[in-house]
Parts: structure tokens; C-alpha cells; sequence
């Protein structure tokens, strides 16, 4: 298997082999920049012998907590389907759901059959074509997406639809095209490290590239939190808007691409009722951006409890993990714990706090925002009505 990656889109090739058959297979995939609400996919399918192909096109939500609203092969008020599918979605606990259409073409066997999952209304949306494939011919299927956040509409999968039929009147090569040309022009702002070694001009260009993935003129909720990555088994941080993400990285954005700097600027204006209330539960007055906002209404979403990982659990090496735990046991002195949003510090701290001996020892602490509450320790908030501060 092989994997390539230039930016504005996503390429692997790989081969299986059944019976004797080897089919060598090509993947294509990106996001569309001018049409945001699009993802494109192209798959090429070359056996090197004649046999019976099948080649099967799903949108499945299976691995997303949440459940089905609406599952449709129809289009509503049209004789013949205006796309493949469409389904609603909910996520888990009901606070907002989403919009998904997909639309398929194929080039290649004249006698391919297309057939589509209509009848079982839990299974996933699938498209599947069905041929006689013929040594050395290339079979293609190519799909156009549309995802649609019902903070965007109020019926995301008939926008969706909607939106999936606009990118096909435009077609699969424009918008390709149109895509390479909107990510050309993002790298004209690209960052040059003069003197640095090549290493650290790649890392720079990853995070260029990551940077620009995360924020769109188009978004609704500023930057995300791990920007287009996400960690299934990450105990707290879900959706939550931070704003020092934010500070860190409105300068870069604003100078290379203004119009993603003004949706930033445009999530926060928007919720500025939030941030004043938020500001007045603290004892302040004006405006008080919230810690971890929720990107539905603005408020204040840092987590009021969640399970505290021990020591052990955060992957210290053994010598850095024996040298910690020395520190922790010294009488006196100081340990500052630096990084991002989200590297692990805030863990690290509360973590090491519950390895102190709280029943021999009068912990205290001062906290711009208590995250997780002690029974045994005396944790303070910062407050500058009051006085309390980190001073």
C-alpha cells in the first residue's frame, strides 16, 4: 500500500488478490475549499484477469455516537432521486445533528449495474455497481459528499442534498481543479524558516498546512480543538471552542488568509451575550471569553468532573517518571509545567496533586478555571473583584 499527500488532496494505491485475480486500486479524496460543504472521492479499480466485480459505496455512521433521525433513497417532490441518498443524524445526547447526501458515477464496464440499499432503513447508505470486469480495463466511481451541521440549516440533509447537486452541475474536475487552485494560493502566504534546517522547515509546513485544514471563511465554530484530527480515547476536550487556541493562531491566519480570521472574529461577536454573562458569574464586569465555549450558544463548557488519570497512566519514560516522582516527594521548590491546549498539563498537575498526601499535608491551590474538584484540598479561583489572584 502506498499513500501520497500534496496538500490539496489525499491519494493511496493498494492491490488484493482473490482466487488468482489481483485488482490494483486507486484512492482519491479532498475537501473541497469552494464548495466546503463537499468531499470528493474518486476510486479506479484494474484487475489483471476477467471476472466478476463488485464495487460498493457506503456512507455509514455507525462509528459516530448519535442515531438515525431520517434515512431517505427518495427525493422529496422529484420522480428520480436527485442523489444516491440522504440521511439525519443525531448525536449522542440529542444536542444537534447532521445532514448527509452522496451522489455516485461510474465510467467504465457498459454493462455495470448500479443498485442501492433501499429497503433496510438501519443500514448504512450504499451504492453498489456490478460487472463483468475485463483483464486490464479500469473501472471508476467517483462520489461527491455533502455534510451539513444543523447550525448551519434547520434541515441539514435536504441542504445537503441540495448542496450535493450543486457539485455535481459543477463536476468532479472543476471543483478538483478550483481546490488545487484555492491551496496554491493559501501557500503563497507559506512561512520561511531562514537559516533553519530542513526538518524545521517541514514541521513548519505541517502545521501551515494543519493550521489552514482547521479554519475556514465558511466555519461556524472558529478553530477546532485538534483541528481535523480527532482521539477517540481522549477523556475530556469534545467540540469545545478555546480561546487561546484562538490567540495563538488569529496573527498567522489573519495575515495569510484574512477571510478565515473574520469567521473567528465573527463565532466570538455572535456570542458576546454569553461572554457577558460569564463575565458577571465571576464577579466582573464586560466580557469574560468562557475557558472552553460550546459552540451552540457560547457558554462557558469546561468539563465539571471527569475521571483523574494517574501518574502511571500519562506515559512518562521510566528515568523521567522516577525523576518526577522525586521532585513531587521534595520539601520545597517549584515544577512549572509547560505546552498547548491540550498537551496535558492541567492532567499532569491534578494527577500529581492526587499522589500528594492530602490528610498530612495542607495542599492549596489558586486555578483560572477550577477543572476538577478535591474533597481534602483548598482550591481557590481566581477572582480580581475579590483580590485573588495568581499574585
Amino acid at each position: 500500500m502506498a499513500d501520497a499527500l500534496d496538500m490539496a488532496e489525499g491519494r493511496s494505491r493498494f492491490a488484493f488478490e482473490v482466487e488468482g485475480v489481483r485488482a490494483d486500486a486507486e484512492h482519491l479524496v479532498f475537501c473541497s475549499r469552494t464548495q466546503p460543504t463537499l468531499v470528493l472521492h474518486e476510486l479506479r479499480v484494474t484487475a489483471n484477469r476477467d471476472c466478476d466485480l463488485a464495487i460498493t459505496i457506503a456512507v455509514d455512521p455507525k462509528d459516530v455516537p448519535g442515531s438515525y433521525q431520517k434515512r431517505e433513497t427518495g427525493t422529496l417532490g422529484a420522480e428520480k432521486p436527485v442523489v444516491d441518498g440522504s440521511l439525519l443524524w443525531e448525536c449522542h445526547g440529542g444536542l444537534s445533528t447532521c445532514g448527509a447526501a452522496y451522489l455516485t458515477f461510474f465510467e467504465g464496464a457498459e454493462d455495470a449495474k448500479k443498485q442501492r440499499e433501499e429497503h433496510d432503513e438501519t443500514a448504512p447508505l450504499r451504492t453498489t455497481y456490478s460487472l463483468r470486469a475485463r483483464a486490464g480495463t479500469t473501472q471508476v466511481v467517483r462520489t461527491i459528499v455533502s455534510l451539513i451541521p444543523s447550525q448551519s440549516h434547520s434541515e441539514p440533509h435536504r441542504q445537503a442534498t441540495r448542496m450535493t447537486a450543486v457539485g455535481a452541475k459543477l463536476g468532479f474536475d472543476r471543483l478538483r481543479q478550483e481546490n488545487r487552485e484555492a491551496w496554491d494560493d493559501l501557500w503563497r502566504g507559506r512561512v520561511e524558516l531562514v537559516g533553519a534546517g530542513r526538518r524545521w522547515q517541514t514541521l513548519a509546513d505541517a502545521a501551515f498546512y494543519y493550521m489552514h485544514s482547521s479554519a475556514h471563511t465558511a466555519s461556524l465554530f472558529s478553530t477546532s480543538m485538534f483541528g481535523p484530527a480527532y482521539w477517540p480515547n481522549y477523556h475530556y476536550y469534545r467540540g469545545q471552542v478555546m480561546w487561546d487556541i484562538e490567540t495563538f493562531v488569529f496573527p498567522p491566519i489573519l495575515l495569510t488568509n484574512p477571510q478565515a480570521a473574520d469567521s473567528l472574529l465573527y463565532y466570538r461577536n455572535e456570542r458576546l451575550h454569553a461572554a457577558r454573562r460569564n463575565a458577571a458569574l465571576n464577579g466582573y464586569r464586560g466580557l469574560q471569553l468562557p475557558w472552553a465555549s460550546g459552540p451552540l450558544h457560547g457558554e462557558e463548557m469546561i468539563r465539571v468532573s471527569a475521571p483523574l488519570i494517574t501518574l502511571e497512566q500519562l506515559g512518562f519514560s521510566h528515568g523521567a517518571y522516577d525523576k518526577y516522582q522525586s521532585m513531587l516527594r521534595s520539601p520545597y521548590g517549584m515544577i512549572i509545567v509547560s505546552g498547548p491546549t491540550g498537551s496535558g498539563k492541567t492532567t499532569t498537575l491534578y494527577a500529581s496533586i492526587n499522589q500528594l498526601d492530602q490528610q498530612a499535608r495542607n495542599v492549596m491551590t489558586i486555578e483560572d478555571p477550577v477543572e476538577y474538584t478535591f474533597d481534602n484540598i483548598n482550591q481557590s479561583q481566581i477572582n480580581k473583584l475579590a483580590d485573588i489572584s495568581f499574585a
